[in-house]
């Protein structure tokens, strides 16, 4: 049985960036010669309904006849068992839906001996540092040999993957790595045209390598000096009562906001500046991305590869994670209205110019005709 059709399988409790970005990229992935499926587990499903954007996605792809949901086996207590029929229930849609090729991220991983099973060809996608050392040293790493490509989703964790191979004389493994030229974004198709209010948003996961604690700490500085703005503070995670406790008098009289939320958009399209901090890259941040299609000026890390998304045209660089200095780059930034609002206008111009999707859809299908 001749199997040419692609799946992209996803496989994760909830939704962040990452996440988001693999909706769209499904999303815009239908060809008539080789269709291209997107499996998801139900648990991921269920969140991703609860987000207009992704839901919309989602109804796309279920349109085509290209969505197939695995469900959770959560009755099973067993983790092997649970393992085990995750990957029958992979080599069953396999075999159903003629795939040859399974484009794996996150713990869609963890089909992969389904797949190797039924013959099918195995791309992963690393989509972050954490990923990357998961796959190098963590519990990724025993799926490693039933992968026949990598893809890296920037030069960091590219380079992180290739070091660290080579170091260990894997070669083998270091041969099977491709790096993503570009990164992947596609702005919002909904109407956001709303008055820019004196907002500074922060959105991540609450966890140490994206600097929540740092951020905050810099924002109790600056808003003494700037009664006039307000914060909000996006995600969740391990830090959040640490972040709560530095900021709690500006949360208390509502001037901080924290929160998780799938209204992203919402909150970006009247914030006037972004600030991602993150270690060891901010590239190629899907939440640094939507922020600039929603004209915001970026204060960022800089770090990685961080300066092919933020320049001096469309914000600000920090070469040191110190509070102090989040604090004076922010301090300079929010007294320069006009600066402000030009940053914003040329961070949409970075994302028409330099980042288009269908470039990077183009790359990826070129990935995927290397095996079937």
């Amino acid at each position: 049985m001749k199997k040419n059709n692609i799946a992209i399988c996803l496989m994760s409790k909830g939704v962040s960036g990452a996440e988001k970005r693999i909706f769209r990229i499904a999303s815009l992935l239908n060809n008539a010669t080789k269709k291209t499926f997107f499996i998801v587990n139900s648990e991921l499903y269920i969140a991703a309904q609860k987000d207009q954007e992704l839901s919309s996605r989602l109804k796309i792809i279920n349109d085509e006849s290209r969505l197939i949901i695995i469900s959770d086996s959560k009755i099973v207590k067993s983790k092997l068992m649970s393992f085990i029929l995750l990957n029958i229930k992979a080599a069953l849609i396999i075999r159903k839906y003629k795939i040859g090729v399974m484009h794996l991220v996150l713990n869609g991983l963890y089909t992969s001996f389904g797949s190797k099973i039924l013959g099918s060809k195995v791309i992963f996608e690393v989509t972050s540092p954490d990923v990357a050392k998961s796959l190098i040293e963590g519990k990724l790493k025993y799926f490693k040999c039933n992968i026949d490509r990598i893809v890296a989703v920037s030069p960091t964790v590219n380079n992180i993957l290739i070091t660290k191979w080579s170091e260990n004389n894997e070669y083998d493994m270091v041969r099977k790595i491709t790096c993503s030229p570009i990164p992947f974004f596609i702005s919002s198709e909904n109407n956001w045209d709303v008055e820019k209010e004196n907002l500074i948003v922060f959105a991540s996961r609450f966890i140490e390598r994206k600097n929540p604690v740092l951020f905050a700490e810099a924002i109790k500085l600056f808003l003494d000096e700037r009664p006039d703005w307000k914060i909000a503070i996006l995600g969740k995670g391990p830090l959040k009562d640490q972040i709560e406790s530095i900021l709690r008098d500006y949360i208390d009289n509502r001037v901080v906001e924290i929160k998780y939320t799938e209204k992203l958009y919402w909150f970006l399209s009247r914030s006037k500046i972004f600030v991602s901090l993150i270690y060891p890259d901010n590239y190629p941040s899907q939440s640094v991305l939507e922020a600039m299609a929603m004209k915001n000026a970026i204060v960022a890390t800089n770090v990685g590869s961080t300066s092919k998304l933020v320049t001096t045209a469309n914000g600000i660089l920090i070469d040191k994670f110190d509070k102090k200095e989040v604090y004076e780059k922010l301090i300079k930034l929010s007294s320069n209205q006009d600066l402000i609002k030009q940053m914003g206008e040329e961070s949409v111009k970075k994302i028409e110019n330099d980042f288009s999707p269908m470039d990077y859809i183009s790359n990826l299908t070129e990935i995927y005709d290397e095996f079937t």
